[in-house]
């Protein structure tokens, strides 16, 4: 059954419905966020890494073994990623990083090490699952405020 709505009903009808939308976005963002942090750091976990089969002449045990390729020594630079989203009127953004001061030539590579770059495979490995999470909680935000 189709409702009579006066333009005034109708202007609060948009209103909460964008003001949904954005609410819903934003905890898709925050979810998108927490995941991309969440496989950078499986990312830098031996075992669980991509990169478990590089080799690195530093990277020997004391009898002569390959270890790991996995970022990983003493966890650090696992421990010290984090995730942010930042919102305003005008976007959403959402922002993953690490605050190691050697992260950088961890992810980018330097000329006696190759590159690592775990948030940037992150990124793309989870590309699906952030359209899914944005696309998802902003269609619950619009649904639940147009009720």
């Amino acid at each position: 059954m189709a409702r009579d709505l006066t333009p005034e009903d109708l202007a609060k009808l948009l209103d909460a419905t964008a003001k949904g939308a954005h609410r819903g976005a934003l905890k898709g963002y925050r979810k998108a966020a927490s995941n991309v942090e969440a496989v950078s750091k499986k990312y830098c976990t031996p075992g669980e890494s991509p990169f478990d089969d590089m080799i690195f002449p530093t990277k020997l045990d004391k009898n002569g073994n390959q270890r790991s390729g996995a970022p990983f020594d003493f966890g650090q630079l696992r421990n010290l990623m984090y995730s942010k989203v930042e919102d305003s009127e005008d976007e959403i953004k959402a922002i993953c990083g690490n605050t190691a001061g050697y992260a950088i030539y961890v992810f980018l590579g330097t000329s006696k090490m190759a590159a690592r770059p775990v948030i940037e495979l992150a990124i793309s490995d989870e590309a699906e699952n952030t359209v899914k999470f944005i696309r998802d909680e902003t269609w619950k935000g619009v649904t639940e405020a147009s009720l």
